[in-house]
């Protein structure tokens, strides 16, 4: 689960989303997007609970750069 607080958190998840690799969704309830869609995880919302779901495998470094954006 992630969730991310401002716009520009969205804009940096997203970049980073970019350079993994693989492909990822992120899913709201019933709602699915693409996870490097920047218009997409903004319709979602912010201050959400989001679930991020990869296909493939996101590289060494993902749990590092996408610790900041865990939900607690």
């Amino acid at each position: 689960m992630v969730k991310l607080n401002s716009q520009q958190d969205v804009i940096n998840f997203v970049n980073m989303m970019g350079k993994t690799g693989c492909n990822a969704d992120i899913k709201c309830g019933s709602i699915v997007v693409d996870a490097c869609s920047i218009l997409g995880v903004i319709s979602l919302g912010l201050n959400k609970m989001l679930e991020l779901v990869t296909y493939g495998d996101p590289g060494s470094d993902f749990e590092q750069n996408i610790k900041q954006y865990r939900a607690a």
